[in-house]
């Protein structure tokens, strides 16, 4: 902001001061600020730029509010089963190898797990951190970028809310900037040039050069199956009365809240599945360890 500052009091106006800083202010920024310079109307602009903003920060908050408890509870239940493996395990292994008996399958599987985590933590580590990395560098590529972008669109059980998002985000965006003055064309590019998943950009970008050639947006929007039929029906109408950007507006306005009780919903279906997945593991995990133990007591006792 200093850098800003010292641009425009040397002349230049705020969006060419901000252009030259992209990787902290975003097309988007630069647009809606020069949109509102020339226009004269520099404080609406800022304004709407907020309330996008806000948006997305809103849907941030809820992602991180719904995933808080079931990513607590999952590093606590990681937690006690690593603990049973690395302290419990190996004392009932040190039995079983001084009775010389013969140890069922899952049983060796768990001694040789926990054998693994004692000796090779290590190794597992530099795993974990080499796949997280991989992944954080495959997603900076573009064939990383779409994949996630799919597979966030298409993964059963999450699709839902990630599409639910997606409009959210894109139609307050789009729908805001025709608001504040721009033209439907630099709208959806901007939008496109902005928008987090690749999919849903590339949608954008199509829809942006069937415009460009006298077309409305409706139809390559439903070609490209990315907004529900719902949302496109209402974009035409939007479209036919001249009031498309209030209809973007109201779309976002109705997904943020189908985005928050979806969210809801999910992790209230997480948390029980979770726990169970839990359960059944630390179970087996005992059931594993224990029943050689109950067979050679038996052999003692006869």
């Amino acid at each position: 902001m200093a850098e800003t500052a010292e641009a425009v009091e040397r002349g230049e106006t705020i969006h060419q001061a901000m252009s030259r800083n992209k990787a902290i202010f975003s097309p988007l920024v630069v647009n809606i600020i020069r949109v509102g310079e020339v226009g004269g109307m520099l404080e609406s602009s800022l304004l709407r730029l907020a309330d996008i903003m806000e948006a997305k920060a809103r849907i941030r908050r809820k992602i991180a509010s719904a995933s808080m408890y079931p990513i607590v509870a999952l590093c606590v239940a990681l937690g006690v089963i690593t603990l049973v493996l690395v302290e419990a395990v190996p004392r009932f292994a040190s039995i079983y190898q001084e009775s010389g008996q013969t140890l069922p399958k899952p049983t060796q599987f768990v001694i040789n797990l926990s054998n693994f985590l004692v000796g090779g933590w290590w190794i597992l580590l530099i795993l974990i951190v080499a796949l997280l990395l991989a992944g954080r560098l495959w997603t900076a590529t573009t064939a990383g970028n779409r994949f996630f972008s799919w597979l966030a669109l298409n993964t059963p059980g999450l699709s839902g809310v990630n599409r639910k998002i997606a409009v959210a985000r894109s139609t307050r965006t789009l729908g805001e900037l025709i608001a504040a003055g721009f033209p439907l064309t630099d709208a959806l590019l901007i939008t496109a040039q902005t928008n987090e998943n690749a999919i849903v950009a590339d949608a954008l970008r199509d829809v942006h050069a069937h415009v460009e050639q006298g077309e409305r947006m409706t139809e390559p929007l439903a070609q490209a199956r990315v907004f529900p039929p719902m949302v496109v029906d209402m974009i035409s109408i939007g479209e036919e009365t001249g009031t498309l950007d209030r209809m973007l507006l109201k779309i976002a306005e109705i997904y943020d809240a189908e985005v928050e009780t979806a969210l809801n919903g999910l992790a209230t279906i997480i948390e029980p599945l979770l726990i169970v997945l839990m359960g059944c593991v630390v179970i087996f995990i005992a059931l594993a360890v224990l029943l050689p133990y109950f067979n050679l007591v038996n052999v003692v006792a006869m």
